[in-house]
């Protein structure tokens, strides 16, 4: 019996299940038995019976997604990457933002005699 064997057989349905929660809350940093403990801790609070491996076996998709809407995921261990934001912003140099600037400074002129 060579190894290629072993991987062609088909997926057990609770690892695909897992694999497509997983892959819903888009967090590979969790664990299999963390996942659980967040849609069996789910499934306690929306009051679904069994358990979380008759669930995703089941293969019930709107009764997974529910369940997976209330699930209580921990912190992520790594720090999510933030986007880089300009906060000084661009100067403006043009003549019009100058001329705004100075009537701030000076006040506005009277159209009526000088």
């Amino acid at each position: 019996m060579d190894d290629m064997a072993c991987v062609a057989s088909p997926a057990d349905p609770l690892t695909a299940s897992i694999a497509l929660v997983r892959e819903r809350f888009g967090r590979p940093d969790l664990d299999d038995a963390t996942l659980m403990g967040a849609l069996a801790s789910a499934m306690v609070h929306i009051g679904v019976a069994g358990s979380v491996e008759d669930l995703l076996s089941g293969g019930d998709a709107a009764l997974i997604a529910e369940v997976a809407a209330c699930a209580p995921l921990p912190q992520p261990r790594v720090g999510l990457a933030m986007p880089e934001h300009d906060l000084q912003g661009r100067m403006d140099l043009s003549v019009s933002s100058f001329r705004a600037f100075l009537r701030g400074l000076i006040g506005p002129r009277s159209s009526v005699g000088g």
